[in-house]
């Protein structure tokens, strides 16, 4: 089985840390949203942010961790670099709350990894992961039923790439799950065939005297039922391929699962390093290796012609499809979640700008107006430069201004840092 015997999960050797995304990620997202503008399959895609809401003025929000406008058309995409990062915090926070609220009372917390083989077809996969998703709740909500017991969980949907063959996508679910009492073990009813029973055996599984498998634990039940819902789609899963740990307590623990299953982290780090073509941390992965959503977008970028198919295919296998998901009982643990005024983070200054609509509109159609990027996105992200740099009045001082090209582009000359 694929319980680590150090208890340690491989998330926390990553470095994530709780900070803010920084300037090098707002710079690889602006270059990432004219991949997205140029070769999205949506219009809602390509044009996100860019058009007003009828009867709304336009606002300008600023914060350490994003630059957008309010009041404007979304694609609400969570693979939309503008749109993953609005509603991300809030979902950070609740994913946090609940682990905290689980640990302090004392309930069993679990961090478990799902998957299925790599498929050409991201379609079919990922409606292969969101029925076994579904057969799995079945299951776990009848044995703990019988126990007197049940489940809370929040649900992730990711996805990494090998863009050089024809097995692309390695579709997989990242879970927390939290039980309300400890898990019994309990003796199967039925009888394994001779094969099943070899691979569990194989897999440190033990059987009683009548042939009958033995569960001793969550983490054991969890990949059995697993393996019984995909064995039934004829869909060969490896317990190798499968990661069920238990989640460790503490403040620093919560902030890096809570971001990692948000995929805070993984977008952040990737979007950081996707355009780089050096440094330690700035490579991108050879073709030959698992790459991320953003790290596919870095190939676009540099003239991968199958990194484009394969961007486009998948978005569209994804429309509708949702990353994530949560029990309705999620909210009963943050309930739980006793505040430590020593935990408690400063929070984070927003600035509000109001402006014109004359603006806003001179920013939409000045689409090459520094170095071939959309001036919607570089407008954004001069608005960042600023903020991190604490020149905000300069912002106010242009947009209390009469709309002028001349003066949109000296600004982004002047403080957009791409």
């Amino acid at each position: 089985m694929s319980i680590y015997e150090d208890g340690v999960s491989p998330l926390f050797s990553h470095g994530i840390t709780s900070e803010t995304i920084n300037l090098d990620v707002k710079i690889s997202q602006a270059k990432a949203m004219r991949i997205q503008r140029k070769y999205a399959p949506t219009i809602s895609m390509s044009n996100c942010g860019r058009k007003l809401i009828p009867n709304i003025s336009p606002v300008l929000y600023i914060t350490n961790s994003f630059a957008r406008f309010s009041g404007t058309q979304s694609c609400n995409s969570q693979w939309c670099p503008n749109c993953m990062g609005y509603s991300r915090q809030k979902r950070i926070d609740e994913v946090n709350q609940g682990i905290a609220g689980a640990e302090l009372s004392n309930k069993p917390r679990y961090f478990a990894t799902f998957t299925t083989p790599r498929s050409e077809d991201a379609r079919t996969q990922a409606k292969a992961l969101s029925y076994g998703w579904k057969c799995l709740l079945d299951k776990c909500n009848y044995r703990l039923k019988r126990q007197n017991n049940k489940m809370y969980f929040v649900r992730s949907h990711d996805v990494t790439f090998r863009i050089e063959q024809r097995k692309i996508y390695h579709q997989h679910l990242h879970n927390i799950l939290v039980l309300d009492k400890p898990f019994k073990s309990f003796t199967e009813y039925r009888r394994r065939n001779a094969e099943e029973m070899g691979y569990f055996i194989k897999n440190g599984f033990k059987f009683n005297h009548k042939n009958k498998l033995i569960i001793k634990s969550f983490e054991s039940f969890l990949l059995v039922a697993w393996y019984d819902i995909n064995q039934k789609k004829d869909i060969k899963i490896s317990f190798d391929a499968q990661d069920i740990q238990h989640v460790r307590p503490g403040k620093e623990s919560r902030d890096q699962l809570s971001q990692y299953l948000l995929k805070f982290w993984s977008m952040g780090q990737e979007m950081a390093c996707f355009a780089h073509k050096e440094g330690k941390h700035g490579k991108l992965r050879n073709t030959y290796e698992s790459i991320g959503f953003m790290q596919l977008m870095g190939w676009i970028q540099k003239g991968n012609k199958r990194a484009i198919q394969i961007y486009r295919e998948f978005l569209m296998a994804m429309y509708g499809h949702r990353t994530l998901g949560k029990s309705q009982n999620w909210k009963e643990l943050i309930e739980l979640a006793a505040v430590d005024e020593q935990e408690q983070e400063e929070e984070i200054p927003e600035i509000i700008i109001s402006f014109s609509h004359e603006w806003f509109y001179l920013i939409q159609i000045t689409n090459n107006a520094y170095k071939g990027f959309c001036a919607t996105d570089a407008f954004l992200l001069a608005c960042s430069s600023l903020y991190n740099s604490r020149q905000i009045e300069e912002i106010d001082i242009l947009l209390k201004q009469p709309p002028d090209v001349g003066r949109l582009k000296k600004f982004l000359a002047l403080y957009c840092p791409l």
